[in-house]
């Protein structure tokens, strides 16, 4: 059930931006791609349909507008939203701001957009994913996910106990029967296990004593994460 949309009072100038905004979307709108994205159930109170690269462009004429992307968060609208985390700066994105942010998710695109665009850029994202996976809500957890993905390519080095807290919470959340959720922790344990021998190793041996999970469906998970790690491992597996 969504949220009631908040009251917000604003400037004349925000407003008159977000005015334009709306005219370019209703111009730049996709009625098929609109209607598909709702059938397969990405369902925002409003959505244009406008492709991300299009957004893109819209974002970079308004470049970095942290009063203009908090009011664009409000709207709860997809294509506004999505602008939201392109033009936050991040120096003024605080950690409440952050959570405030993710409660407010629904959809697996748009955390998958704000852990690309906005999360992974804080100088705090680590504490965000440690404090989301410490949750049960499912989309904080995917959201948890998609931002361990981004930072691990980064080179980031985990703390031995933050390792083994992410490996603890992936084997959990790669039986889950929610299908985004499984994508979700499969593509954090890959990320995290490429940059590192041990922790492939480690990644596998955990996934392999999982004593619940379907031996078929094991195998593949193991399979999928061996070819993810080859290119690091090569032949030492």
């Amino acid at each position: 059930m969504s949220k009631p949309a908040k009251i917000v009072f604003m400037p004349d100038a925000i407003l008159e931006q977000i005015q334009q905004i709306k005219k370019q979307l209703r111009l730049a709108m996709n009625g098929i791609t609109s209607e598909s994205m709702q059938e397969r159930g990405l369902g925002y109170r409003v959505n244009y349909g406008v492709a991300l690269i299009t957004l893109r462009k819209m974002a970079g004429k308004y470049g970095k507008n942290h009063d203009l992307a908090q009011k664009l968060w409000l709207e709860n609208v997809r294509e506004l939203r999505i602008l939201a985390t392109l033009i936050q700066p991040v120096e003024s994105f605080t950690p409440a701001m952050a959570q405030e942010w993710a409660a407010d998710i629904q959809q697996p695109e748009m955390a998958e957009q704000c852990a690309m665009n906005l999360f992974q850029h804080l100088t705090f994202a680590p504490d965000l994913v440690h404090d989301w996976l410490k949750q049960s809500e499912v989309m904080l957890r995917y959201i948890a996910w998609q931002l361990l993905a981004r930072i691990a390519v980064k080179d980031f080095h985990f703390k031995e106990t933050t390792l083994t807290f992410v490996l603890a919470e992936a084997v959990k959340d790669i039986q889950s029967k929610q299908i985004f959720l499984f994508n979700g922790a499969l593509l954090g344990l890959k990320r995290v296990g490429a940059n590192n021998i041990n922790l492939a190793r480690t990644i596998l041996e955990n996934v392999g004593d999982i004593p619940d999970l379907e031996l078929g469906r094991k195998q593949q998970i193991l399979d999928d994460l061996r070819f993810e790690f080859e290119y690091k491992l090569q032949t030492t597996l």
